[in-house]
């Protein structure tokens, strides 16, 4: 029996995000390229310690494994922390790694999830998590599975017409640069997507509700970037948030 080919995750502001699974086939793909990576990473590495073993033997061969550790685990670790949720792999073949019930991922899944790739690999070219893969509802391997993750395709979605968030009103965000790079480097699609179906469904919802999803939402995305608010509105924040994100003219 094949794995469903979506998740569907609703915030508790009642906004529906359905994102595509990524099967085993598209996954060892990704594999492959960042196994290339680990490759190239562990060959440069390699040529250190070897001379290092040719003058200090023990030392030599102790800081050989240890390099292979830092490489073969570090790199996952490192780069799905660092580009949220991406290795190099993942990232030319648009797949993300997530968190499966749509919260930010943590630094502990991202690590657990990576280790446990010794036994996903098993017996041989990650043989069992592939087919574990295949069989999961969710098309996770055993390290998904503990830590909770899932891995999805990025869509490919033509860019939302936001001119008419700000009406005829100047954005103050746009008068730093800096924040601006900083706010669209670093919000995920997740919370952009958030963002914007909160802000285009302002009229959907009662006035108090309206008030508190926008109270929440404007404290998470000041606590992600740093605009001055100027006293704004909760409102009119988000919707200078979203205008940065979404136009870039």
């Amino acid at each position: 029996m094949s794995a469903p080919a979506a998740l569907e995750i609703e915030t508790p502001e009642g906004i529906s995000f359905t994102y595509e699974l990524a099967g085993p086939v598209l996954r060892l793909y990704s594999l492959l390229l960042d196994g290339l990576c680990i490759y190239g990473l562990y060959y440069f590495a390699n040529r250190f310690t070897t001379a290092l073993d040719l003058i200090w033997r023990d030392v030599g061969t102790a800081v050989q494994f240890l390099v292979f550790f830092l490489v073969m685990w570090g790199y996952y670790i490192a780069t799905e922390w660092y580009l949220q949720g991406q290795s190099v792999g993942k990232k030319i073949l648009g797949l993300r790694v997530m968190d499966a019930q749509g919260f930010k991922l943590r630094l502990e899944q991202v690590v657990l999830r990576n280790l446990m790739r010794a036994v996903d690999a098993l017996p041989v070219a990650y043989l069992l998590g592939g087919i574990v893969s295949f069989f999961s509802p969710r098309r996770q391997r055993l390290g998904d599975m503990l830590a909770g993750t899932v891995v999805v395709r990025e869509a490919r979605r033509a860019r939302p017409d936001v001119s008419a968030l700000l009406g005829d009103r100047y954005n103050s965000f746009l008068d730093h640069p800096h924040l601006v790079y900083m706010a669209r480097s670093r919000i995920v699609p997740e919370e952009a997507g958030l963002l914007l179906g909160a802000v285009l469904s302002r009229d959907d919802l009662d006035p108090a509700a309206r008030l508190a999803v926008f109270a929440s939402l404007a404290a998470h995305f000041k606590s992600r970037v740093p605009f001055p608010d100027d006293a704004l509105s909760d409102e009119r924040y988000l919707r200078n948030f979203a205008d940065v994100v979404f136009n870039r003219n």
